[in-house]
Formats: C-alpha cells, sequence, structure tokens
C-alpha cells in the first residue's frame, strides 16, 4: 500500500518502540495516518486526536499481545526524564515597535500608566522581548522567538537579540507573506535574516500561519530548515493534525522528511480576535487545553505574541507561565524540543531474545531517555552499563539510561 513505510515509520518512531520490533498496521490506520500528516485532512472537532487514537489503539494491543505471550514491552518514554506531557514556548514578534499615533488609536488595549509613558518615550509598549525573557528565566524556561526581518530591521536592538540567542534562547524566522510557496521569497527573508543575526535559521514559522502542505514543507527542507512550527488553527486551538506529538511530514511520494513539524495547539490571538473571549475566558480556555494535552501525554505547543505581552489579554502570560510550572513537565523552546525528539528518535533501543530473557541493547543520544518496561509476573529485571532503575514494581518498571547499558529481562 502506498505510503505503508511512512505510517509505519512514524508509528514505530513515537511509540518508541525497539527498532527490530515487529507490529502491523491496517489499510484504514495507514490511510488516516498518511492524510492527517500530510495536510490532507484535518480532523472534524479541534480537538479530536485521530492519529494519537491509532497510537493508542496500537501500543494496547501490543501491550495485550505481548502479555499474553508471556513476554515484555520496552519502550521509549516520550518526554525527557519520563515527564508527563511538554510545553513548547513560542512568540511571534509580528512588530517591535509602533509609532505614537497608533498607540493612541487602541490605547483602550493597554493601563494608562503604559500611555502615558509612551507619550512621555519613558517605555515602548510593543517592545516585550526582553520582558518576556527575563520573565521567562525566573522559572528556568528559554523560549523561541520567531522575527519578521522582511518587515522591519533590528535597529537598536540588534545586540540585545544577538545576546539573547547566545544565553540560550531560540531565535527563529517569521516567514513572510510568499514564502509559504516560493523558494526564492523565502530564500529572500532568509537572507535577511542571516544579515540581522549573523546566523542562519534553523526554525520557522509562517506568517498568519499560511501554509501549503502540498509545497511548503518541501521549500522548508530544501532550504535547510530543522524544524516548522506553523501547522495549527487560526480560528480556535487544537490538535490540526490530529496528534498531540512532534512528527516528520511526507513528501509528496510519502518519503519521510528530515524536517520536524512542532504543531501548534494555542495561539493568543485565537482567544481574543476569533473566539471574542474576556480574559478570564481567556484563561480558562488555556487551563482546558493543557488539560487535554496533558491525558495525550503530548506536546502543547503555545504561540503568545511578543507585542501582546502589556495588551487586555496578553498580560496573562505571566500567570501562564506559573500555572506551567506547576506541572511534572518539560519546557523548553521548540528549538530544543526538536533535538529532544530527534535524539529520542536516534537512540537506539533494540530487542533479543536469549532463551527465556530477553535482552535489550541501549545506547541513548540523550542522557534524559526513560525506558518504560512491563513484564510478566516473576520475571526479574537487571541492568548492565549505564542504566538504572528508579522506579519498579511487581510487572512494571522505569529505567533511567545515562549512556550505553543492557537491560536483561530474566524470564521465571
Amino acid at each position: 500500500m502506498v505510503g505503508e513505510n511512512y505510517a509505519s515509520g512514524f508509528v514505530r518512531s513515537t511509540l518508541g518502540l525497539p527498532s527490530n520490533f515487529e507490529f502491523s498496521l491496517s489499510n484504514n490506520d495507514v490511510n488516516v495516518i498518511n492524510q492527517h500528516l500530510s495536510g490532507k485532512a484535518s480532523p472534524e472537532g479541534a480537538f479530536d486526536a485521530t492519529v494519537n487514537d491509532i497510537l493508542k489503539a496500537i501500543g494496547s494491543r501490543i501491550s495485550d499481545e505481548c502479555t499474553s505471550a508471556g513476554r515484555p514491552f520496552v519502550r521509549k518514554a516520550f518526554w525527557p526524564e519520563a515527564a508527563e506531557f511538554a510545553v513548547a514556548l513560542t512568540h511571534d514578534a509580528d512588530r517591535l515597535t509602533a509609532p505614537l499615533n497608533h498607540v493612541l488609536k487602541v490605547r483602550k488595549r493597554f493601563p494608562t500608566s503604559l500611555v502615558i509613558k509612551r507619550i512621555l518615550s519613558l517605555e515602548d509598549p510593543y517592545w516585550n522581548i526582553e520582558k518576556m525573557a527575563n520573565l521567562e528565566a525566573e522559572f528556568g524556561f528559554t523560549s523561541s522567538f520567531y522575527l519578521l526581518v522582511h518587515d522591519y530591521d533590528l535597529a537598536g536592538k540588534r545586540n540585545y537579540v544577538r545576546a539573547l540567542a547566545e544565553k540560550g534562547w531560540d531565535i527563529g524566522l517569521h516567514g513572510s507573506f510568499g514564502t509559504h510557496d516560493s523558494t526564492e521569497r523565502m530564500r529572500e527573508d532568509i537572507a535577511r535574516f542571516e544579515k540581522e543575526m549573523g546566523i542562519k535559521p534553523t526554525g520557522i514559522r509562517e506568517h498568519y500561519l499560511r501554509f501549503d502542505a502540498s509545497k511548503t514543507w518541501e521549500i522548508m527542507e530544501e532550504l535547510g530548515f530543522v524544524y516548522d512550527t506553523t501547522w495549527g488553527f487560526n480560528q480556535k486551538p487544537g490538535f490540526k493534525a490530529g496528534v498531540s506529538f512532534p512528527y516528520h511530514p511526507p513528501s509528496s511520494n510519502f518519503q519521510t522528511l528530515r524536517i520536524l513539524e512542532v504543531p501548534l495547539v494555542l495561539m493568543d490571538t485565537s482567544l481574543w480576535g476569533y473566539m471574542h473571549l474576556g480574559e478570564e475566558e481567556g484563561y480558562s480556555e488555556v487551563e482546558k487545553v493543557l488539560a487535554r494535552v496533558k491525558t495525550e501525554n503530548g506536546l502543547f505547543t503555545i504561540l503568545w505574541h511578543q507585542e501582546a505581552l502589556q495588551m487586555k489579554g496578553g498580560r496573562l502570560y505571566p500567570r501562564i507561565l506559573k500555572r506551567i510550572a506547576n506541572e511534572n513537565c518539560f519546557v523548553a523552546d521548540a528549538k530544543r524540543i526538536t533535538e529532544w525528539w530527534i535524539n529520542r528518535e536516534n537512540s537506539i533501543l533494540n530487542e533479543q531474545k536469549d532463551g527465556k530473557s530477553f535482552i535489550y541493547n541501549v545506547k541513548p543520544k540523550d542522557k534524559r531517555v526513560v525506558l518504560e518496561a512491563t513484564f510478566p509476573k516473576g520475571h526479574k529485571l537487571k541492568t548492565e552499563g549505564s542504566g538504572k532503575i528508579i522506579s519498579i514494581s511487581e510487572a512494571r518498571a522505569k529505567i533511567a539510561v545515562n549512556g550505553e547499558c543492557v537491560i536483561i529481562i530474566e524470564g521465571a
């Protein structure tokens, strides 16, 4: 079946299965995965996790089959140190400043005291990258900022933004109109970015989330982007691809592309501009989305515009950071999320049988990789090398693999 290898590779990679573990997909599974991840189909409801449901069903089936056969089931946990879910903090920088007449025109969006400071040239309510980074640093977080360099230059902000990148924040490209379907336009934006930042962008989000699934990923890959984080809804939060995990989209002939899609789940302007929510209603929506992503063990990619930080609605961002900080989740910028996911994919996990024992050879690309194991009662688990059992019950265990190691599960 066309695309079967792509779908199987996606399932194996996402579930973290051993590289030589055999499983099967139905034609319907293959079709649903390929249609959704290629962008040719989208779930009917915003939070219909259509592809996630397939992943869960396959994982459950494998686990049941292993139990029935009296054999273990070992897989990689989704997130570093087996965190319940992950959060990617991202910001589009549609503008870095605005003239006084514009601020006065929209003054109802801001506190009166801030408007007065702008009149006196004491503070620019549209320059918030520094404030956002400082807020995030208080929690030990970093985030991604996407610069719309086609529409402005960094002027007096250049040294600060470059220094922020050196401190670990991810500075990416906000692709201008027309880049999503033109290699030449994209190349022009990349050249502008390189001139401003002195580095080539590795991550991108398209302005207004413009995207042509038949072209855009392949343009991005051709020009060297490592990840994209455009694929999401404008009008509402949700899982536009029916999946809550990063994924490599397929090419037009269903080959797996190298570029990673870090799917967008919630955008601030959806809450205020499309859904017309009040601040407390908007915060409640953020809570609902967070809870839903958590049930999927997925990734909550949030887009909060930098220029909105001190506006009504936008000023909720510090409260959201505090909320996230209280969860058992992995919080990072989109570049670090990408690095983790690719390292997880490239961490070797092989299974072999020796008599009544199952042996797992592990070579992690990241020291935060954790294996989750279930095994029949009476079996014994031990590690050799850099593996460390961090929790174990009668038939379930988690093993931190800080380096090359061997996991042995001995039969009764």
